[in-house]
């Protein structure tokens, strides 16, 4: 094959095509271009449109050795790309690219203005621009906040994050009686006690003589007893079960395995109780990676849990310190948003399996320099997905090889299912897939970890009761699944109300002293 230079000095007379050189020498294109480009730059070639295709010739001046000596040149350095003039599509590619990136980022501006969303890069940055930008100092719109104050039955702790107010009261009153001097009390979850405790009973730090059994719940507001009156919560059902029982709730309603944690070490911990049940919803897991704003700092060190200062201990200091981006492109922002959907909950659950098994190897060495006793309940939504499905199980199996003693709420309710012919023991509502518990769904849990106890011999043995409610604001049945039992009267109920006096003399009534958040 002869070389470029001679066949382009040898055709000197004729204008030759990029395709008839490549044809005539056997070189790539890319060779090709390259070569002619040095050429054309030192002014040794000349360019002919012919038919729209361009041709190359020497100019009549150009020598040999010129030639030789600008293509040994071009070889000896690193290739160089054809000049634009040569490929208008790539230019013309560009601007089109260009033109839509543009396009693109005003399309989500103008989205995003008009939903009233903020553009984030995932529901953490998107919850700090909302704290930032529309709650703080004072929530106008939703009432949320007042003065860097949650309104609502949260509040911030400079350490554990998010917990429940002190002395918060959630009551509904209704008259009843003979002139309706009485009054029917119906107290809901947000009811909490002088520590922040779902319920309306002080506890001392020493366990009273008369108590036998001192327990202590944690969890989110399957424990705290979600959309059910105060009396038909998983905690006071339990304390009806467990005779001479104590039930300590150190529920937060919305939070994870974060909170559960914070709650025991700072608070529950100076109470000594004999058990520690941790109530895991299976989302539990993937809350604590959630906004800055609500969770604890909680890192591992030595398979101990350490909890550290937060980046923002108060409202305030995070309105103040934190700061938006001064540039963001929304475009961008909302591709990696929608990737982040759908890769950071499989990645939080499994982020949160290990942070919770390091817990409960940490609580397992504190219960036994207390000589209390843990146990777990795992809770599973009526229509898992997959990573629910999957996370659900390997934390039924981490729980066995640790032997901890647990309540597999999946298999003990399929076993009564039969019983109650199949009914769902959830609420179901018609906007959200799942919500909380039934009646009956708090009843069983409770009796479910009665059980447990009882497998123990933490306790004895008390009868096995079928639940039955009609509508949440009537009495709970307890009927003993014994039919002697049943025959000899034991039914017992449970209301979920109180039924209190009142004075209408005097403007000192339950109601006008009650705090209520709702009724």
């Amino acid at each position: 094959m002869p070389s470029i230079s001679q066949i382009i000095y040898e055709n000197s007379h004729k204008p030759l095509s990029i395709e008839e050189i490549m044809r005539f020498s056997g070189k790539s294109r890319h060779k090709v271009e390259s070569i002619i480009y040095t050429l054309e730059k030192n002014c040794l070639l000349d360019v002919l449109n012919e038919n729209a295709i361009k041709k190359f010739y020497l100019k009549k001046n150009a020598k040999k050795e010129d030639v030789e000596n600008c293509i040994n040149n071009a070889s000896s350095k690193p290739t160089k790309l054809l000049k634009f003039v040569y490929k208008p599509e790539i230019l013309i590619l560009i601007c089109i690219i260009i033109f839509l990136i543009i396009s693109a980022e005003l399309f989500f501006r103008l989205y995003y203005w008009h939903s009233g969303k903020h553009i984030a890069v995932d529901e953490n940055e998107r919850c700090l621009k909302e704290m930032k930008i529309d709650n703080l100092p004072t929530d106008f719109k939703n009432n949320n906040f007042a003065n860097f104050t949650r309104t609502g039955y949260w509040k911030d702790d400079p350490i554990m994050g998010i917990t429940l107010k002190e002395n918060l009261t959630e009551a509904y009153f209704f008259p009843t009686g003979a002139n309706q001097t009485q009054m029917m009390v119906f107290y809901g979850e947000h009811t909490h006690n002088s520590r922040g405790m779902t319920g309306l009973d002080e506890f001392q730090i020493k366990k009273p003589k008369n108590v036998k059994l001192r327990i202590a719940l944690f969890g989110d507001s399957f424990t705290c007893g979600g959309e059910a009156p105060l009396f038909f919560g998983m905690a006071n059902i339990l304390k009806e079960l467990i005779p001479n029982s104590e039930i300590q709730n150190f529920c937060v309603g919305g939070r994870g395995i974060e909170a559960m944690y914070t709650r025991y070490a700072i608070q529950a911990k100076k109470y000594k109780p004999d058990i520690l049940i941790f109530n895991i919803y299976i989302d539990d897991l993937q809350r604590p990676f959630g906004c800055l704003t609500l969770v604890p700092n909680l890192t591992i060190s030595n398979g101990r849990i350490i909890i550290g200062l937060r980046k923002y201990p108060t409202l305030k200091n995070f309105y103040y310190n934190y700061s938006l981006p001064k540039f963001e492109s929304y475009f961008l922002k909302h591709i990696i948003y929608a990737y982040n959907q759908n890769t950071q909950y499989p990645k939080f659950m499994k982020q949160g399996r290990e942070l919770f098994e390091a817990m409960l190897e940490d609580i397992k060495n504190q219960t036994k320099e207390q000589n209390s006793t843990l146990i777990v309940s795992l809770i599973q939504s009526p229509t898992p997905n997959n990573v629910e499905i999957n996370e659900y199980s390997k934390l039924s199996s981490i729980l066995k090889q640790k032997n901890i003693p647990y309540l597999d709420t999946t298999a003990y309710f399929a076993s009564k299912r039969i019983h109650y012919r199949n009914q769902s023991f959830y609420y179901v509502q018609d906007k959200d897939a799942l919500s909380h518990y039934s009646v009956i769904g708090y009843a069983l849990h409770a009796q479910g970890l009665k059980n447990i106890l009882q497998i123990k011999k933490i306790i004895n043995y008390t009868p096995e009761y079928y639940f039955a409610n009609s509508y949440y604001k009537t009495l709970l049945y307890l009927l003993p699944e014994e039919l002697p039992l049943q025959m000899a009267g034991h039914i017992r109920t449970i209301a979920p109300f109180q039924i209190i006096n009142v004075n209408y003399t005097t403007n000192n009534t339950v109601i006008n002293s009650t705090n209520s958040i709702s009724g």
